[in-house]
């Protein structure tokens, strides 16, 4: 009974989008971080994850970039960029070995969002960390295409 009432104020309440399970990652995300990543060296680098909930599982599906402000320790997204309801977290790196999130990160960027993955050197596929808003490891599947309706 109570499991029916739950589901009832999480579709009332326009929650129910947000719940999820599973996080899908498409493969050519990743490839972009890693480029960027190597790109903004020694700089961090950071960026929005664009994609949506379906049948309770978080498919991310691309990457929205904003301007940005940069050093060896952060980055500063302008937020020029309307937030649209595709934003489904953040993506920044370390030029460090470390992917743990920073208190200034718990603070800062993984405030937003469902996921936030951060990538560290020597940026590549299993250097790649996601967390969720309060600085949770989270599991994900890197994927080929992304087929979210």
């Amino acid at each position: 009974m109570w499991k029916k009432a739950v589901r009832w104020a999480l579709r009332a309440s326009g929650l129910e989008e947000f719940v999820f399970h599973s996080v899908f990652i498409e493969r050519d995300v990743i490839q972009a971080v890693i480029d960027f990543a190597k790109n903004a060296h020694p700089n961090e680098f950071s960026a929005y994850l664009q994609g949506k909930v379906s049948n309770k599982v978080l498919h991310v599906t691309g990457i929205v970039y904003e301007h940005y402000h940069a050093n060896e320790s952060q980055a500063v997204i302008s937020a020029d960029l309307p937030l649209l309801h595709e934003v489904v977290g953040t993506v920044h790196s370390h030029p460090s070995f470390n992917n743990l999130p920073s208190s200034v990160d718990k603070r800062g960027l993984f405030t937003m969002g469902l996921v936030n993955l951060i990538i560290c050197r020597p940026y590549t596929f299993n250097r790649v960390a996601a967390y969720s808003t309060n600085g949770r490891p989270m599991d994900f599947t890197i994927v080929e295409k992304v087929k979210a309706k």
